[in-house]
């Protein structure tokens, strides 16, 4: 703290006359009148001289003011704390370069101990922080050296005050290189970190005199632009600065961009909910396909709703405990042992219900999440080793899914190692799968990181070969000890001849290279017959079972053999009470959710749907859409059968997935008497002329195969987005 007891006009004078006979780099802050009002010629040159022109005092105060995190009200709140403290600010400058200033803020009182001036002693940062030995807050992002994800909800927080306070809008782009991941592990670090800093140095020049920017590493770049108007220009240029070519290290390169907008206060009204929307925003353009850009829809559909709940309940649903672990049991072929069991990683959401991998991971992964649930699966999956050991299981082995990413996580060998020796578990007993979403690469890291946790004794298994971007030659780089063929790769074995020489032709393969074999997703005794006859070693599928807890796991360990599963789940689930319907020709109808824990919900789009067969109580039909078996969701149900119009309510009890992504349920009404006759007597009248004619079909039926039909209604809605 400094204080002067002079006249303003003296003090002033001589503070300043001081500042700059010390060459000392200061700005001056005028707590009354809110503004800048001193910059001494040492902060002058230091401008010049990085920007390479020649600045007014007023444009270095906006270069200043622009780029900070807080404003007067921060200041001000923080001097009733303490006289001085430490801050950074980052200058974003015409030709896209960053620098970054330290400061120390002072405050300077006047005689009656009031607050007079704010007074900043700037350093420029040389080299990239250390936390360390710098007592200033870590604001700077060292992969793109823009002002990181804590200085952007700062300054996020700041607009949206000045924003509030004058009722005006402003707008959140998120801009995201879909493909970077694969990028990281096709080229390694080197150059995915040259790539992101030149996209970075692009959009930051690109930004210069219109916002904000800001960077997350696991989730993109963020832009704030008060402007509200020219959006949809604006976001094309953004993607236009990102898929422009770029040459590194002599090499050429086209990168593809999408973008989300939010714009305040429509899409958020906070930090929380403005960043939230505009993810689920860039999401869903990256459904749409390179380039594309996407708005936060609030007029939600179903879909829309449960993806804005899950990515809102992500980040406490670890705390909560509603992530857990299933086990699903592989089976030796020819002796039908249960020989061990992979470990599937299970979301529970109080409202939703199961939530499958494929949906949350990336979200997950999205939000920075990725490392935690990795630790959780790792930690839960070894843990839970120890304690069938203990309840008498000899040498219980499991088998782990990582992306190939994962293996890049500094810490993740020392991690296992650590947890192994905690739970006093052989490492023979653990099986690592490489999932395969993307292409594998060959970084030095990745492939060092594999080796040293196979040095351990830990098995290493080649998930989904058959789908995705599983290849031979990764059998050849990768010293794998398994192979996982991927359900799709056999899921009409029996009928298939092509399916059957190719599976053949692996199997083959494997046993001469000494590779041991699962095959996945053997649903039928028929599939299994021929695995059996072509030599895989074991299998896993809902044939044996699904995947089940870890206490019923237990209960498999002590079977002296396997038997095939008779689940009729969903026979059983379909009695019927009344007499059905079935329809040859799916019935065209519309639904939503009506309540969610008796909280009704509006949703102004309807998700339509495909009614396979109708009763007075109940209906059977199928969707895209993964919804969950809960009794506190009530849903409604728009259609037309034959002249007659009908509004139906009904909750799900019962669910089955019928191909990939295509989903069957089964439907109990809530319904009066009066409306339960009336539909009876419309289906009296269908049904007999169904007798007449069954191939019958009118206005509000489709004759299209219903999982053609909904795979094309998805493309569809997506493309006229």
């Amino acid at each position: 703290m400094l204080s002067l007891n002079k006249p303003y006009s003296l003090k002033l004078t001589s503070l300043t006359q001081f500042i700059n006979k010390a060459h000392l780099s200061v700005w001056l802050w005028d707590m009354k009148s809110e503004d800048f009002i001193f910059i001494s010629n040492e902060l002058m040159k230091q401008f010049e001289l990085i920007t390479n022109k020649k600045l007014t005092k007023e444009e270095i105060f906006r270069l200043i003011e622009k780029n900070a995190p807080h404003d007067l009200k921060y200041m001000q709140e923080t001097f009733e704390e303490k006289q001085e403290f430490f801050h950074s600010y980052f200058i974003g400058l015409p030709n896209g370069d960053s620098i970054w200033f330290d400061t120390t803020i002072v405050a300077i009182e006047d005689e009656q101990n009031r607050i007079e001036f704010a007074a900043g002693f700037v350093t420029e940062r040389k080299e990239i922080f250390n936390p360390e030995n710098n007592k200033i807050p870590n604001h700077q992002d060292v992969y793109t050296n823009l002002p990181n994800l804590i200085y952007g909800r700062k300054f996020l927080q700041k607009t949206i005050d000045e924003n509030k306070q004058k009722k005006r809008k402003f707008t959140l782009y998120k801009i995201i290189i879909p493909t970077y991941d694969n990028i990281l592990m096709t080229l390694g670090h080197e150059v995915a970190e040259q790539i992101l800093l030149e996209t970075s140095r692009r959009l930051n020049q690109f930004m210069f005199d219109k916002g904000f920017l800001f960077h997350s590493y696991t989730d993109g770049w963020y832009a704030i632009i008060q402007k509200s108007e020219n959006i949809h220009e604006i976001a094309k240029q953004l993607i236009e600065v990102v898929q422009e070519p770029m040459a590194i290290r002599q090499q050429k390169f086209q990168l593809t961009a999408n973008v989300g907008i939010g714009i305040y206060p429509n899409d958020g009204e906070n930090v929380v909910d403005l960043i939230k929307h505009t993810t689920i925003a860039t999401t869903d353009a990256v459904k749409l396909g390179p380039g594309r850009k996407g708005f936060y829809i609030q007029d939600k559909s179903i879909d829309l709703l449960r993806q804005s709940q899950l990515t809102a309940d992500l980040f406490q649903s670890i705390q909560n405990a509603e992530f857990y672990l299933e086990y699903q049991p592989q089976i030796n072929v020819k002796t039908l042992e249960v020989t061990g069991a992979e470990a599937l990683l299970r979301w529970k959401h109080p409202i939703w219900g199961n939530v499958p991998p494929n949906e949350f991971i990336p979200l997950a992964q999205n939000m920075g999440l990725g490392e935690d649930i990795t630790a959780f699966v790792i930690g839960k999956a070894i843990k839970q080793l120890r304690i069938w050991e203990d309840a008498g299981v000899q040498n219980p082995k499991v088998a782990i899914n990582l992306a190939p990413e994962t293996f890049l996580m500094p810490n993740l060998y020392n991690y296992i190692k650590k947890t192994l020796n905690k739970h006093k578990v052989d490492p023979e007993q653990l099986e690592i799968e490489v999932t395969e979403e993307t292409k594998l690469n060959y970084d030095e890291m990745l492939i060092n990181t594999i080796e040293k946790i196979q040095s351990l004794g830990i098995r290493l298994a080649l998930d989904d070969m058959g789908d995705g971007f599983a290849s031979i030659y990764d059998l050849v780089h990768y010293n794998f000890n398994t192979v996982k063929i991927d359900r799709q790769a056999i899921d009409d074995l029996e009928n298939n001849e092509k399916q059957q020489i190719i599976i053949n032709s692996l199997l083959d393969l494997c046993s001469r290279l000494k590779v041991k074999t699962i095959v996945e997703g053997v649903e039928r005794k028929e599939q299994f017959d021929l695995i059996r006859e072509m030599g895989a070693d074991e299998t896993q599928g809902y044939y044996f079972s699904p995947s089940i807890s870890s206490q019923d796991m237990l209960r498999w360990f002590q079977m002296t053999y396997a038997t095939p599963s008779n689940d009729n789940e969903a026979r059983s689930l379909d009695r019927r009470k009344y007499f059905r319907v079935k329809l040859t020709n799916a019935l065209l109808a519309e639904m939503k959710i009506l309540s969610i824990q008796e909280k009704e919900i509006t949703l102004e789009r309807n998700t339509k749907i495909l009614i396979q067969d109708i009763g007075p109580d109940s209906i059977k039909f199928a969707s895209y859409l993964n919804l969950p078996r809960n009794k506190d969701i009530v849903y409604g149900f728009d259609l037309q059968l034959l002249d007659e119009h009908y509004n139906l309510t009904g909750k799900i009890i019962w669910s089955r997935e019928i191909k990939k992504d295509i989903f069957e349920y089964g439907v109990e009404f809530s319904i009066s008497e009066t409306k339960r006759e009336k539909l009876t007597s419309s289906l009296f009248q269908l049904s007999a002329l169904l007798r007449e004619k069954p191939s019958f079909v009118d206005s509000s039926m489709t004759e299209d195969d219903p999982v053609l039909y909904l795979r094309k209604l998805v493309f569809n809605e997506r493309n006229n987005k």
